[in-house]
């Protein structure tokens, strides 16, 4: 079982990358997991060119190849993201955007991609109603071009992060409980 996990914090220590390693550190210690920190990579923007449209790659030669294998490759994906002015920064957002090249090769072309499960953990300084739907949309959409679905206890909200000193043993106690979750349906799914 591979896991794609991309870190979409600028910091390492950041409260959404602090979360992201307690998540990884309490999957099953039997599944091989590949993390990537999108701000390790010198990732240019999408230009929308179209190119992708119809060849199976994108004409910028940069580090999104190693991404583009590992998102094709994996059996379940796991992002975790500070919010920045009610979405993901900058940094995700261009990975994210890149992807076009797999939503044209999966969507548009039909070339199949087997099922991935997903998580998501999103961290927000601010706690308002709505902070997190734009990073979910965003998440979600990227999600779905690449065949990855998320069940109901897939995505982890943590808001009010700025009125923390850190975090504290309750979430790390949340986060274990979801990843063990994640874990079992995962070990379950790669039995049938």
């Amino acid at each position: 079982m591979k896991i794609f996990s991309i870190y979409g914090s600028p910091r390492d220590d950041g409260f959404s990358s602090a979360l992201h390693d307690v998540f990884l550190d309490s999957l099953d210690p039997g599944f091989f997991i590949e993390k990537t920190s999108v701000y390790s990579l010198a990732v240019s923007p999408c230009t929308g060119c179209g190119f992708c449209r119809d060849n199976p790659s994108c004409p910028i030669d940069d580090l999104m190849r190693p991404v583009y294998g590992g998102l094709r490759d994996s059996d379940a994906v796991v992002i975790s993201s500070p919010v920045y002015f009610s979405s993901v920064p900058g940094q995700l957002k261009n990975v994210i955007d890149r992807c076009q090249v797999l939503w044209e090769e999966h969507i548009r072309r039909g070339v199949p991609y087997r099922k991935k499960a997903g998580f998501i953990i999103l961290a927000s300084g601010s706690d308002y109603g709505s902070v997190f739907k734009p990073s979910v949309t965003v998440l979600g959409h990227f999600f779905k071009s690449i065949n990855c679905v998320l069940g109901q206890y897939d995505m982890m909200l943590v808001p009010g992060t700025d009125g923390m000193t850190g975090v504290g043993p309750e979430l790390i106690g949340e986060v274990r409980s979801r990843a063990a979750d994640f874990s079992g349906r995962l070990a379950a799914s790669d039995k049938n």
